[in-house]
This record gives C-alpha cells, structure tokens and sequence, in this order.
C-alpha cells in the first residue's frame, strides 16, 4: 500500500479551530483527526470548508460549558472510500468518572474506520485517551484498542491524543508487541506546541 499522509491535532477545545483550514491546506493529508473538537451541528458544517474531504464519523466525548466536545475523523474523498466505521467505549478512572458525571458523559469513545484506498483495505483508529489519572488508565484503554481494533493482517493507524507524560517506554512496549512503530520519529509539535505521536503497524 502506498504512502498514508495524517494530520492529527488537538483544538483544545476548539480554541485552534481557525487555523484549521491553513494547516490542512499546507499540509495536504489523506486522512485528519480531530480531538476536543466541537461537535455542534454548527462546527460540522463548517468542515465543508476543507474541501475535497468528508466526515467519516464523529463522536461527543464530554459536556463544557453545555457544549460538547469530541473527536472526529474525516478523509480526502477523491481516491480513499469508507469500507465501515464504528465507535466504541473506553474504561475511565475514578477521577474522570466523576469529571464526566458532572458533564453529562460517563466514557471515552474511540472511533475506528476501515478505509480503502486503490483496491486495499487498511484500518484506522482515532483515540483520546485520558488525559485524567496515571498512566494504568491509559494502558487499560489502549490495551481495548488494541485487543479490539488493531488484530490481524489488515495495516493500520492509530492516531490521536495519548496523553503519556511521563515513563513513555510503557506505551511503546505495549505498541511493540502489536507491531506497530512510532510514525512522527523527528515530529514532536503541532501549530499550538503540543505533542503529536500517531503509530501505524507494520503489517
């Protein structure tokens, strides 16, 4: 399979949404994932000003300030297809649970999407892990994702927010025994200085 070009990025809320369309623009990717983007009905149509890609899925994460917040997933129409798309739900900690009680939500969600781009099939994951907790939460979620997403003979990409501060070796230990490998080896930033990593098998 040829070459797959990602862009995937935080929005903080939102707060980074105008330079979107710039760094799509620039960078030109087949596939871009989203997280704390704002999934009114408002900021969906608003996608449509990246021309050439469509939304494969979307999905609300938690309540701020009574607007919600999630991560979406969406693709460059013109030679990539969607074969099938779910979302699914991740264990939170305690802390977080409560954090999400109050906001109206009681899980994480992830959103996997199988594409297919000049006649094969390859998968990708969008996830958001917590950003709450130590990092046992997030080894407990990525190891659902992984279990459930990312088996067999099929490549696939795992981007987004994994939120590893610190003793990061955990997560690449875990990423290796799936056989998958660090895609950003040289990129750390995106526009708003925070980390971006996202793994794609070797498969």
């Amino acid at each position: 399979m040829s070459k797959i070009r990602v862009l995937t990025t935080n929005l903080f809320f939102n707060s980074d949404r105008e330079h979107l369309s710039d760094l799509v623009a620039q960078e030109q990717p087949d596939i871009i994932a989203l997280q704390e983007f704002c999934t009114t009905e408002t900021e969906l149509k608003k996608l449509e000003e990246l021309e050439g890609y469509v939304v494969a899925g979307f999905s609300h994460n938690y309540i701020k300030k009574n607007i919600p917040y999630g991560i979406c997933t969406l693709y460059r129409s013109i030679d990539i297809k969607v074969k099938k798309h779910v979302e699914g739900r991740l264990a939170i900690g305690l802390s977080e649970f409560f954090i999400m009680l109050f906001r109206g939500r009681k899980s994480r969600s992830v959103m996997h999407t199988i594409f297919e781009r000049g006649g094969k099939e390859f998968s990708f994951v969008n996830v958001h892990l917590s950003p709450y907790g130590s990092n046992a939460i997030r080894k407990k979620q990525l190891s659902l994702i992984l279990e459930k997403y990312c088996k067999g003979t099929r490549s696939t990409i795992i981007a987004g927010d994994f939120n590893f501060p610190y003793r990061r070796l955990q997560l690449e230990e875990l990423l290796t025994q799936y056989h998958f490998k660090e895609a950003t080896e040289g990129i750390r930033h995106t526009f708003v200085k925070k980390v971006v990593r996202f793994y794609t098998s070797t498969v």
